[in-house]
């Protein structure tokens, strides 16, 4: 994941790379930014004269073969092993997009794997409609077939969990709303210390959490979809599970990797 995030800043993922945006004067129930903030799951490749779908192999991964507009130019994929990322330049009005500094590891990739890393700089146009997500290529003979990424319910909803770090003198408490999927972090003391800078657990921010990843939801109300801020959650036990970050920390022991959690109480009926 740490790769992914190093790769997208040597690319150049800036605003400079504008993406090419529809004019004002959009057609009824259009938008501008269809794409920024949503994630999808490939169903397979598509001929388009004939209809037939090709699954890609691992079929039994739920996190393989995904993709992630994060932004309206940031872009972010998982194959089988391996994060990649990139830019994307899309037009709302010609439905052309492309995509530009898509890159990463291939490094132990299973099944089609390597196919799933070539085949998006090469696409061309998109469709958008009736929950299904098309990225055409080879002439528009081909198309990638997504659907939306199953934003499923955690069993985490309605939990209260405590995490103390013994060595830095502190706590950490999230508070997981069962309606709004949204993970609240307290700490105590709040007071800011000289080892702030070693935790990426921060007191009062915000996450969104999908599945089993906890996404930061910034100021702006915008959910981060970039790896350097969120957590995988791995659950040990009924009362147990570990929160691992999934950004880039220097090597420097200090820093928190990892912050384990014991279930406290229900704080919700």
């Amino acid at each position: 994941m740490g790769l992914c995030a190093a790769v997208l800043l040597a690319a150049g993922c800036n605003k400079s790379e504008s993406p090419t945006t529809p004019p004002d004067d959009l057609p009824p129930g259009a938008q501008k930014n269809e794409l920024a903030g949503t994630k999808w799951k490939l169903n397979g490749i598509v001929d388009a004269e004939t209809g037939k779908l090709t699954e890609l192999e691992p079929r039994d991964c739920e996190e393989c073969y995904t993709l992630t507009f994060e932004t309206e130019v940031t872009l972010s994929a998982f194959s089988t092993t391996n994060e990649l990322c990139g830019n994307y330049e899309a037009n709302y009005t010609t439905n052309a997009i492309r995509i530009i500094n898509f890159g990463g590891t291939k490094r132990g990739e299973m099944g089609d794997g390597k196919l799933y890393w070539d085949i998006p700089l090469t696409v061309q146009s998109f469709s958008l409609q009736d929950g299904e997500l098309r990225l055409y290529y080879n002439d528009k003979k081909e198309y990638l077939s997504y659907e939306p990424y199953d934003i499923t319910k955690n069993e985490l909803a309605g939990t209260k969990w405590e995490c103390v770090l013994e060595y830095f003198g502190v706590a950490f408490t999230l508070s997981i709303d069962p309606v709004a999927d949204l993970v609240s972090v307290s700490k105590s003391p709040k007071e800011v210390g000289v080892n702030e800078g070693y935790h990426q657990l921060r007191d009062g921010h915000l996450y969104f959490l999908q599945n089993d990843t906890l996404y930061l939801k910034k100021s702006d109300g915008n959910i981060c979809f970039r790896p350097d801020y969120a957590f995988k959650i791995t659950r040990l036990s009924e009362d147990e599970m570990e929160l691992e970050y999934l950004g880039i920390l220097p090597a420097d022991p200090l820093y928190v990797w990892s912050y384990l959690f014991n279930r406290i109480n229900l704080i919700f009926e």
